[in-house]
């Protein structure tokens, strides 16, 4: 890792500290002197040379689902207890010899519709993911795949599809008995979900995929060598990474932005989440961007600082290009080369230790999550009082004329952050990028995509909790072809629209600038028109 950051001074802060040495002995005050619950969400330090105990286990598991030549896996998750598959997902891509992943994140219909389209049911194992066991939408998709698969292939062999990834007697896992699951992998209780990438979270589905597993749990057991106090701090690749994070955030340049060679440009999915989650509270936080465009130095504020994931075997001419633009501009940038795509779980375990000490830099405690909550309430009581009848929020008028007036307002140190409860396809993720593109460039401030409702399982907590440095967009859309939900009286258009009001209510309470925008139709042309307007 290289850095134009002189970090030499705040190494030795760390040293003064002990920083790295209070990290390994699972030293609670090194983040909060009150709160020694923090002990039991540090199992992430060892969880590598667990999982290697238990590669055997899931490997025989992925063996037997090949051999029964099942054509797909379903995997519904909402943040930590997915987002690390997803990145392995979309970095290895499909191998013919394994089942097709299709995940699934997301309540918005539509998006619920294809990814039914794309499956075989009879041929179709579905994993359902949640560490705490009582995340609400992975549970209602589980209830109507659960009714589709049985209309598939009959009572007596529906349930041999379902396999459960959670914590020993979460509800989920109560689930999983009551129902006859198939199979459920109990995760170690004390890693938290976000930190839970090399676990089987994140392994099983690997596995599934053909990816080598063993060679992942091996390159995360090599940083985690690389990241004992026995090594010098101005040698340990975490340490060199968090205090370059933590310090330049207290100096104003907390826009940590990623660059990605193309290969691995999903990994932001899984980063985005561990830094916005962890650090986003107490009104403090580094702000993640992922996926925005690269554009010329000029068009970036001060406020940024840049990390370039670089995979050695991409073509990375272009990006090396325009990295190079962006470092003799002035700007602070870090570089990490990848040898290969088997060295996944060396970055996992060096960013984990890199939020850890952020984290402590900027004194806040990276393993919880206070404010999620917040929205979560409102939902649930939006579903309750919900008649079919019943609209769930009324707009106010001249709502992009307000947008406009927030974003020509704007301060140096802003954001713009859209949370788009639309569905999840090429054209739309192209028409919002194109608006971030269009803000970043007018207005010179960083820009942030959230897809609801898996955001307020990751960004939400920086939203409310961060610093009230973020001009939110949310972006909302009739559902024209709703689902129902068995077990229940709402559908999941409803539930979509709650996750979104809910979310709303919970910023304007904050005092936070969010516009809440419905669009004519899901289409990237209202996304596209609505862009024209800003």
């Amino acid at each position: 890792m290289s850095s134009e950051f002189d970090i030499k001074e705040h190494i030795k802060e760390l040293d003064k500290k002990s920083t790295i040495s209070r990290l390994w002995k699972r030293d609670y005050t090194l983040w909060d002197d009150q709160d020694a619950e923090i002990n039991n969400r540090l199992g992430w330090l060892t969880a590598a040379a667990q999982m290697k105990t238990k590669l055997e286990e899931i490997e025989a598991f992925s063996d037997e689902i090949k051999s029964e030549n099942l054509k797909y896996f379903v995997l519904l998750g909402m943040g930590g207890s997915s987002r690390a598959a997803k990145v392995i997902h979309r970095t290895i891509g499909g191998n013919n010899e394994f089942p097709t992943m299709v995940p699934l994140e997301s309540t918005v219909p539509s998006t619920i519709r294809k990814a039914l389209k794309e499956i075989d049911l009879k041929s179709t194992l579905v994993i359902v993911a949640s560490k705490s066991g009582n995340t609400m939408e992975p549970l209602l998709t589980y209830e109507l795949f659960k009714s589709e698969i049985v209309k598939a292939i009959g009572n007596g062999e529906a349930m041999n599809r379902f396999v459960a990834i959670t914590d020993e007697h979460s509800p989920l896992h109560e689930l999983s008995v009551k129902e006859n699951f198939r199979k459920v992998f109990l995760n170690p209780k004390d890693i938290g979900g976000r930190f839970s990438g090399i676990t089987y979270f994140g392994l099983v589905p690997a596995a599934l995929l053909g990816a080598n597993i063993g060679a992942m749990i091996d390159s995360g057991e090599h940083m985690r060598s690389l990241c004992t106090p026995e090594n010098p701090t101005n040698e340990n690749p975490g340490a060199l990474l968090g205090a370059t994070i933590g310090y330049l955030a207290k100096c104003g340049q907390d826009k940590l932005t990623l660059i990605t060679s193309p290969s691995v440009f999903g990994y932001g999915l899984w980063v985005v989440q561990l830094i916005a989650e962890s650090l986003g509270k107490s009104g403090k936080g580094v702000i993640p961007i992922a996926g925005e465009p690269l554009m010329n130095p000029d068009h970036y504020g001060d406020d940024r600082f840049f990390v370039y994931l670089r995979l050695d075997t991409d073509d990375n001419k272009q990006t090396d290009n325009g990295i190079a633009e962006i470092r003799s501009n002035g700007h602070p940038v870090t570089t990490i080369n990848m040898s290969d795509i088997n060295s996944f779980g060396a970055e996992i375990f060096r960013w984990e230790v890199a939020i850890s000490i952020a984290a402590s830099i900027l004194e806040v405690n990276p393993f919880n999550q206070p404010d999620v909550q917040l929205s979560k309430t409102s939902t649930h009581k939006i579903l309750s009082d919900l008649s079919t009848s019943k609209l769930i929020a009324n707009i106010e008028s001249d709502q992009v004329s307000k947008l406009n007036s927030y974003l020509k307002s704007c301060r140096p140190n802003d954001y713009f952050g859209l949370l788009a409860y639309l569905p999840h396809n090429t054209s739309i993720d192209q028409a919002l990028r194109s608006m971030r593109e269009k803000v970043a460039r007018k207005y010179k401030i960083a820009t942030t995509l959230g897809h609801g409702p898996s955001y307020l399982h990751s960004t939400g907590q920086l939203h409310k909790g961060g610093p009230n440095s973020g001009i939110f967009l949310m972006l909302t859309a009739p559902h024209k072809d709703d689902i129902s939900i068995p077990t229940k009286s709402y559908t999941f258009g409803q539930v979509t629209d709650a996750d979104a009001i809910g979310d709303l209510q919970t910023l304007k309470k904050l005092k936070r600038r969010v516009v809440h925008i419905k669009l004519a139709n899901d289409s990237s042309n209202a996304i596209s028109c609505l862009t024209e307007h800003l």
